[in-house]
């Protein structure tokens, strides 16, 4: 593809660890050219939960790559949004990020809300639910991340009606 195709195209939900192994979406700008990022399959194929649902999508007649990816701080670490299937994954997560997903998934996939998930070389974590207008944190977080996180809580707190939409950056 050259170049002038791709600057055609709006790339988002780019995950991975090196400029060789990613995987993410695109689409064009007037929304009829949409995909995956051609080296999509290669960091599916290093991991078996990833293989296997991308199996799974195939089966049921989905894009291979339909998922989203967060790769977690250790190897063979990683939280899946399979949303073709309607279900997350996860595995060799931090424990008190396995307990927060256990605690909101408990809710089904419809009713859980999670939108994204960022995580850190540390285990620090930040969920995005309902459209970013809902989050949960732990882990080991940058010092001024961990207090605008804690004072938006606050906030909301004190204000339930007040909405505060968040999005993170894995960057």
């Amino acid at each position: 593809m050259s170049n002038a195709e791709h600057r055609k195209r709006f790339f988002y939900n780019i995950r991975g660890h090196d400029f060789l192994s990613y995987s993410g979406q695109y689409v064009s700008k007037n929304s009829d050219d949409v995909g995956h990022v051609e080296t999509a399959y290669v960091p599916i194929s290093e991991s078996a939960l990833l293989e296997s649902l991308r199996r799974e999508n195939e089966q049921h007649g989905y894009l291979g790559p339909n998922m989203i990816t967060c790769l977690g701080p250790r190897p063979g670490s990683a939280f899946i949004k399979a949303y073709s299937l309607k279900r997350y994954e996860w595995e060799n997560l931090p424990p008190d990020l396995n307990r927060e997903l256990l605690k909101i998934y408990s809710k089904g996939y419809e009713k859980s809300g999670i939108q994204d998930l960022a995580m850190n070389a540390l285990g620090g974590w930040v969920i995005l639910l309902n459209e970013g207008k809902n989050f949960a944190f732990g882990g080991e977080l940058p010092f001024t991340l961990r207090i605008l996180l804690q004072d938006a809580q606050e906030k909301q707190r004190e204000k339930p009606k007040l909405k505060i939409s968040i999005y993170v950056s894995a960057s």
